[in-house]
């Protein structure tokens, strides 16, 4: 928590994580900084399901092998807990207000790259609508790093990077996965077809 404080007294404006953890690991959201927060409009990225997909591993690797280890279950059981009081802390600071975005740790291990989708689906378990949780993977994304000019949203002028799915999105998230087309730039990028 005193890196929260000391990111904002220093003026910084995005939290990655922003984990209401003392340096034990011990959990106590901080209403102060919550505050602090929102009345700096800073940006939080709160990379919820970056503990999610480390739990899915091993639970993966326990049904794959017939059983869990003793220190399998202890890592699944204080992730889980550490989940919670994410999801409660970000819950808490939508509504107070807290600008948020949706991104990942770089793809790592159990993280491969392309689960972007599942960070705005777990934004929406916290309390942002499928817009909301949308937007934070878009305009709140190209703002929070200064692009909100060029990138973010769709506007005469700007370079038109597009991604058409079937379905809606604003009604259910998973949209996101049936992707149709892509343009870079307003050209169609050629994709591979899809076997059988």
């Amino acid at each position: 928590m005193q890196g929260i404080k000391n990111a904002l007294d220093a003026g910084v404006d995005m939290i990655i994580h922003c984990v209401f953890e003392d340096e034990t690991g011990m959990y106590e959201f901080r209403e102060d900084l919550a505050e602090q927060l929102a009345s700096a409009k800073a940006w939080v990225n709160p990379t919820l399901h970056v503990v999610q997909t480390g739990i899915d591993r091993i639970v993966r690797v326990g049904k794959e092998r017939g059983w869990l280890t003793k220190e399998e279950q202890a890592s699944i059981d204080s992730s889980n807990r550490s989940l919670d009081t994410r999801n409660e802390s970000v819950s808490r600071l939508v509504k107070l207000g807290v600008r948020m975005i949706a991104g990942s740790d770089s793809p790592w291990g159990s993280y491969p790259p392309g689960e972007f989708v599942k960070e705005m689906i777990a934004l929406t378990k916290v309390g942002l609508s499928n817009t909301e949780a949308l937007v934070t993977g878009t305009s709140h994304a190209a703002e929070s790093i200064a692009a909100g000019r060029r990138a973010g949203t769709l506007a005469a002028g700007r370079p038109a990077d597009i991604l058409v799915v079937d379905g809606d999105p604003t009604s259910d998230l998973n949209a996101l996965w049936n992707i149709r087309d892509a343009y870079k730039s307003g050209v169609r990028i050629d994709r591979p077809v899809p076997g059988p």
